[in-house]
C-alpha cells in the first residue's frame, strides 16, 4: 500500500532504481462521444525499463503493469485512459461503446536481497502537458507532482515483516504491489466530465447554474473538452509517456 507524503530524506546510497515506461492514452473530443487518438494505439504500450542499478545485492525482478493484463480502458497496453465513464449511454456526454476512463494503473513485482533496505519508494514523473491540464484543473497530480515547487513527490510503499520471505540462502524476498492514480480536476467537479457535464448544479435560490455542469452551453463543453485534449497532448505526435520509478534505498 502506497503511504502518500511529501517527506524527502537524504540517504547516503542509492541502490537500485528501476524506471517503468507508461503511455497515455488521449482522447479526441467531440459532444456526443471521446474517441481514443489512432495515432496512439498500439504505439506506446507500457513495459519495463532497467534505467540504472548501482552496485548492490538489492534488485528488482518480475515487474508487472496491471498484473500482466494485455490493456486497460479498452486500449491496448497499460495506459491512463481519459475518457467517459464506461457504460455512460446517457446525457450529451457519452462513450463510444469501445474505450473507457481508466486512471489507476497498478505495480507489483519483487525486491530481492530485501533485508538491505530502509526505504522503498516511487515517483511518478508527468509529461508536461499533463502538468498544464493540471494547472487548468483538468486533471489532479497532486499526490505525485508539487506544481508550486515544480518537483516530483515520493510516494513511500509500506511494507512490514510480514511481507518479506526468507530464501533457503538466508536471503529475503519482498513482494509488492501499489496502485498509481490520477483524478480528475476542480474544473470537473472532481468527477468525469461525461458525467460532470450532464449533472444538473443549482445555486441557492434554486435556479440551474449556468456556469457549472448541465447548464453549461454545448459549444463552452466542445471547447473545454478541446482544450483538454490539446493541453495534454501539447506537441506531440505520439503520445505523451508517464514514467514510474522504483526506488530502493539502503
Amino acid at each position: 500500500m502506497a503511504i502518500h507524503t511529501k517527506r524527502s530524506n537524504t540517504r547516503k546510497r542509492i541502490v537500485a532504481v528501476v524506471a517503468i515506461f507508461l503511455a497515455l492514452a488521449l482522447i479526441t473530443t467531440g459532444i456526443a462521444s471521446w474517441l481514443i487518438l489512432s495515432d496512439g494505439q498500439g504505439k506506446l504500450p507500457g513495459g519495463v525499463h532497467i534505467a540504472e542499478v548501482a552496485e548492490s545485492a538489492i534488485e528488482f525482478k518480475d515487474l508487472k503493469l496491471n498484473n500482466g493484463e494485455k490493456s486497460s480502458g479498452g486500449v491496448e497496453g497499460a495506459h491512463f485512459v481519459f475518457e467517459p465513464q464506461r457504460y455512460d449511454d446517457d446525457g450529451r456526454v457519452k462513450w463510444n461503446g469501445v474505450s473507457y476512463e481508466c486512471l489507476t494503473v497498478s505495480v507489483s513485482g519483487t525486491v530481492l536481497n530485501a533485508q538491505y533496505m530502509t526505504d522503498f519508494y516511487y515517483t511518478l514523473a508527468l509529461p508536461q502537458g499533463v502538468i498544464e491540464a493540471a494547472k487548468k484543473g483538468y486533471i489532479d497530480v497532486s499526490d505525485y507532482y508539487d506544481v508550486e515547487t515544480d518537483s516530483l513527490i515520493n510516494q513511500y510503499v509500506g511494507y512490514s515483516s510480514n511481507n518479506f520471505e526468507v530464501l533457503e540462502d538466508g536471503s529475503s524476498m519482498l513482494r509488492f504491489s501499489f496502485e498509481v492514480k490520477l483524478k480528475w480536476g476542480d474544473a470537473f467537479n472532481k468527477i468525469n466530465p461525461s458525467v460532470y457535464f450532464d449533472t444538473a448544479y443549482y445555486d441557492e435560490f434554486g435556479n440551474l447554474d449556468s456556469d457549472a455542469g448541465a447548464g453549461v452551453e454545448n459549444s463552452t463543453v466542445i471547447s473545454v473538452l478541446n482544450d483538454l485534449y490539446t493541453t495534454v497532448k501539447s506537441g506531440f505526435s505520439a503520445m505523451p509517456q508517464f514514467t514510474v520509478t522504483l526506488v530502493a534505498e539502503v
